[in-house]
């Protein structure tokens, strides 16, 4: 049994509002890592924020066939 377009469109909706919350998590991470000082950790985060907008723009992009 196939998914429907509407629930190809749903899960869709659903793996970019995941994004956005791990985006918006690590954003608070990164700004924790920075109140300490900690410049690696800040690197790191910003190198994973990059990968998973990178990710969400290519989910966001992707068609429902």
């Amino acid at each position: 049994m196939e998914l429907t377009k509407e629930q190809k469109e749903q899960l869709k909706q659903q793996r970019l509002l995941n994004y956005q919350a791990q985006m918006f998590n690590l954003k608070m991470t990164r700004t924790a890592y920075e109140a300490v000082g900690d410049a690696d950790k800040v690197k790191e985060c910003d190198e994973e924020l990059r990968r998973l907008q990178t990710a969400y723009e290519a989910v966001e992009r992707m068609p429902i066939d």
